[in-house]
């Protein structure tokens, strides 16, 4: 963040601990987060060891424009490596199953940390305001690729899906059940609340495939 602010101060954290927490682990995964050189100044919050699970001296004392830039770019580059193309490989005849085999694997997240840790991008959307465009537009470039690669998958599914769906649209709205399901269970500490989201959207699919077939009985029919 320190990209866009030229020094971070401790009180912008006190509002966005979600956000300090989430640099604290992408910065402890960077291979250059110390430098002397660094003119973003000393950043290491008091609060942080009454108040999270970690302290001061865990905290790197200093965090460059460059490192930080980075760090949030850094998703966006993973996003195809690390969660798409292990989908792509699990289910990679049946776009449509591809996207619940996705949305399984964020599920899978939620049980390992029992509800404690949701989607990093979605939590720092959550944090992110009108007064640092830089971060939140990294944000924004991981939504739109990861809707672009649903829409993908969408096409690929051709004729299963009725002539009017709108995949740019619809990839939309997986995104929206992920992240609001995510949200939910994360704040009651139950995963059914992400389970309850996803079984709508699989009903959902269910109507637009069982649309689908019976728009391909007419087209049949029509021609003979």
């Amino acid at each position: 963040i320190a990209e866009y602010t030229e020094t971070l101060e401790p009180g912008f954290f006190n509002e966005n601990l979600q956000l300090g927490k989430f640099l604290f682990r992408l910065s402890r995964e960077s291979d250059n987060h110390a430098c002397p050189e660094s003119n973003t100044g000393n950043f290491v919050p008091d609060f942080f060891d009454k108040t999270s699970g970690f302290g001061p001296a865990d905290f790197p004392v200093h965090i460059t424009k460059h490192t930080i830039r980075n760090m949030l770019e850094r998703y966006v580059e993973m996003l195809q490596p690390v969660v798409m193309q292990p989908q792509r490989d699990a289910s990679p005849d049946d776009p449509i199953e591809r996207i619940f085999t996705l949305l399984s694997w964020y599920r899978q997240g939620l049980v390992m940390t029992n509800c404690s840790l949701g989607c990093p991008i979605g939590n720092l959307a959550l944090e992110v305001s009108d007064q640092l465009p830089g971060p939140r537009a990294l944000v924004d470039a991981n939504f739109n690729g990861w809707c672009a690669e649903i829409e993908r998958w969408l096409g690929e599914a051709g004729d299963r899906l009725p002539a009017g769906v709108d995949p740019a649209r619809l990839s939309r709205f997986v995104l929206t059940v992920m992240e609001g399901g995510v949200m939910q269970a994360r704040a009651e500490k139950r995963v059914e609340r992400y389970d309850e989201s996803v079984a709508a959207l699989r009903d959902y699919f269910d109507r637009l495939l069982d649309d689908a077939r019976r728009e391909r009985d007419r087209s049949r029919g029509a021609g003979g």
